[in-house]
């Protein structure tokens, strides 16, 4: 597949030819519009490597270099939106199917693992929405009930409804301009806290590509910006006792809340 100019702005300090991906027996080839010849010898290369050693290519999932959607083991991308993620009618296939096994009201854990794994694999596009998602009592029932019939429990409910929630948001804007605003969120058992600051998309860029330090806690994260102003924009005591977690999820919230 290749990229429009578009797409490319975002794509262009980052891919300066081709990409190659292979996963189990599928292999892929991502480069922008400029790259379609060398996207074409690579691909003929391949399938004639591949036909020499009688393993032959299925005719039916050979896409030649296109601008259009183009489906990549079951995620669409797509050159001229600038956009990757599951086809929509396939995840709405996917939603009619957790809200009719909701309505049932009972499922075997082999068929919610079925489901779950889809979720997964439509997570992939949009990596945070799988943290927001927490499927935890969803796996427990799958370990617990395997091939045996179990009503679905209220937390098994919930975290599925949640997922059908994020449905709309499972996909990246490759295309998308980088931000010039940047913010900072935190919290405490006694409050949450939100600062920003503006930066240079460049800068910015830049520093989303920087590669962080590994677990070793001797390494420290080098300076990712200028030394900048940053400016209180949220300060605020909590209402309620909750785990820490919920805490600093509730302050980023209000950190995304305010960008919007």
């Amino acid at each position: 597949m290749s990229t429009r100019p578009r797409a490319q702005r975002a794509w262009r300090s980052q891919i300066n030819s081709p990409e190659v991906d292979i996963y189990i027996d599928d292999l892929i080839l991502v480069g922008l519009h400029r790259h379609v010849p060398r996207l074409h010898r690579l691909q003929d290369t391949y399938t004639a490597a591949m036909d020499r050693i009688k393993l032959p290519h299925k005719p039916s999932k050979l896409v030649r270099p296109s601008c259009d959607g183009v489906v990549c083991i079951g995620v669409e991308v797509d050159g001229r939106q600038g956009s990757v993620g599951v086809k929509p009618a396939a995840l709405g296939a996917l939603v009619a199917q957790t809200a009719a096994l909701l309505r049932e009201g009972r499922c075997r854990g082999q068929l919610l693992s079925h489901i779950v794994g889809s979720w997964s694999w439509a997570f992939q596009a949009r990596r945070c929405a799988y943290v927001y998602s927490a499927f935890s009592a969803v796996y427990r029932f799958i370990e617990v009930s395997k091939n045996a019939l179990f009503d679905i429990w209220p937390s098994v409910a919930r975290e599925l409804r949640l997922a059908m929630g994020l449905a709309p948001l499972l996909f990246t804007r490759i295309s998308a301009p980088w931000s010039s605003g940047v913010v900072a969120t935190d919290a405490s058992e006694c409050g949450g806290g939100v600062v920003a600051t503006e930066q240079s998309p460049s800068i910015v860029a830049n520093a989303a590509r920087a590669a962080l330090p590994g677990p070793d806690p001797s390494h420290e994260v080098p300076p990712l910006f200028p030394p900048p102003r940053w400016a209180t924009i949220i300060a605020c005591p909590w209402g309620r006792e909750e785990h820490i977690n919920v805490l600093e999820m509730r302050a980023f919230l209000l950190g995304v809340q305010w960008q919007l």
